[in-house]
């Protein structure tokens, strides 16, 4: 049977955030608190736990390297602070493949000052690929799914040297490869999760990285309200991560949060960073109405699922104190949306919602995604005349990228449209295509080139129409 390889008692956990790497042509586009860490560092800490974080993205560097950018701490910078901490156990987060070379690189340092000190991997690439993930010869332990409860309970196995048998808990050991293949467990109660421990992070830091190099759209505090996700789309992979139910705080103990952070750090700008805070619609009037009370400036910036919006939401909106309303069209083409993509909407609620919203000068934007696997030109024109007839304030739309662990990414990988040199670092662009798709195939849509001008040209005119309107 696998023993854990540590065997002193665990009492102090060192959580990181990787530095992340990008091409050049991507914005970095600031740096918020670590949320997912800091629930899990509180979740420890209420178990008596030491906890330090390091979070490699605040301290901003920006180290070039060929086509890509790495922004965050030195290596020298990294190691000097783990052995400052000189941690029992080391979890690190790991959001996508885009991810990959910053996580190894942090794991490889960890275990040069330290062979014996387990290290931890977490976050939505080791959800999705755990038997990938624990190969790799600095990784001794993969947490699948919400890391609040698990954390805990791996150390206890740890410290009560017992073999590693838990949901969403891998090890070395093959005996317990199995957990990898077992539906997960989530989370029922989200109010009997304390607050993050943001004491553990400099947050106004965070706020005066952001203004230094000028990111401007940065807020001040991050919120999460809800967990799961209800759609099945073509092109993510949510629903696999954090479960197909929505799973909703009380707005009792979000806006418990929202005082909180104003008391404590003076915030009155918040983004929430659900993917799904639109799920219940009932929930999101409740939630609205009571931060209307609280005086703050919102966003949401995933965007809303435009059906559970009517005239009297958009009213509750604007006075709530709303920046903007985001709405998540996608896809101007029914084809697209249905057949390929697998989202269902009411595209003529969308003109209304735009033209209540105007009554109040509550601005709308739109969030589009052009190029999937299985579109045609016409549903790229379609979108496009949308866009035209719509009038948003501002629109942002994107190549589609094929994100592993996504039904989007397994089509293409099957059919051989990925790039012989596509990397994991690719995942991070979202204004090329890179598809390599046969023009004899049905699936082709056009060359590369001129997909990227029709982008570029709309772009123009759009940001064009978007300064027009502000000079006005």
């Amino acid at each position: 049977m696998h023993r854990p390889i540590t065997k002193k008692k665990i009492k102090k956990a060192l959580l990181i955030r990787p530095p992340t790497t990008l091409p050049k042509k991507d914005l970095f586009s600031g740096v918020g608190e670590p949320l997912g860490l800091l629930y899990i560092a509180a979740t420890l800490e209420r178990k008596g736990y030491l906890v330090q974080i390091l979070d490699a993205q605040l301290h901003f560097n920006k180290t070039i390297k060929k086509d890509h950018i790495t922004y965050g701490m030195k290596n020298s910078q990294i190691t000097e602070e783990i052995k400052k901490a000189s941690p029992d156990i080391i979890g690190i987060s790991w959001f996508t493949a885009s991810n990959e070379h910053d996580v190894h690189n942090i794991c490889k340092l960890a275990k040069r000052i330290n062979p014996d000190t387990p290290i931890v991997l977490g976050g939505s690439y080791p959800t999705l690929f755990p038997l990938e993930v624990i190969r790799n010869p600095f990784i001794d332990y993969v947490i699948m799914g919400e890391g609040e409860p698990r954390f805990p309970k791996l150390i206890e196995h740890i410290n009560n040297d017992q073999h590693i048998n838990a949901n969403g808990i891998i090890s070395k050991d093959p005996a317990s490869h199995p957990n990898a293949n077992q539906p997960l467990e989530f989370i029922k109660n989200l109010d009997e999760l304390p607050f993050p421990s943001r004491h553990l992070v400099d947050m106004k830091k965070y706020k005066d990285v952001n203004s230094k190099h000028k990111f401007a759209d940065s807020p001040e505090g991050l919120l999460i309200a809800t967990r799961g996700c209800f759609n099945k789309c073509y092109y993510c992979c949510e629903y696999k991560k954090s479960g197909t139910k929505i799973r909703h705080r009380s707005v009792k103990n979000i806006i418990k949060e929202i005082r909180f952070l104003k008391n404590q750090y003076g915030y009155q700008n918040f983004w929430f960073l659900d993917n799904n805070i639109s799920a219940g619609k009932k929930f999101l009037q409740e939630l609205t109405a009571a931060i209307k009370k609280e005086n703050i400036r919102w966003s949401i910036p995933s965007g809303i699922y435009p059906d559970v919006i009517d005239k009297k939401m958009v009213k509750l909106f604007a006075e709530s104190g709303l920046e903007s309303l985001g709405i998540s069209v996608e896809s101007g083409s029914e084809r697209t949306r249905k057949e390929i993509m697998r989202r269902t909407m009411n595209l003529d609620n969308v003109f209304i919602i735009r033209d209540e919203a105007k009554k109040y000068n509550l601005p709308v934007t739109g969030n589009f995604v052009i190029g999937i696997l299985g579109e045609k030109k016409a549903d790229i024109l379609a979108t496009l005349d949308f866009i035209e007839k719509i009038d948003f304030d501002s629109a942002y739309f994107y190549i589609a990228l094929p994100v592993a662990g996504t039904d989007f990414y397994n089509d293409c990988l099957k059919r051989g449209y990925l790039p012989k040199n596509y990397s994991n670092i690719d995942e991070a662009m979202s204004f090329k295509y890179i598809l390599n798709i046969p023009k004899n195939s049905d699936d082709f849509l056009m060359e590369p080139k001129h997909l990227e001008k029709i982008i570029l040209n709309f772009s123009k005119t759009l940001k064009m129409k978007e300064n027009k309107k502000k000079r006005k």
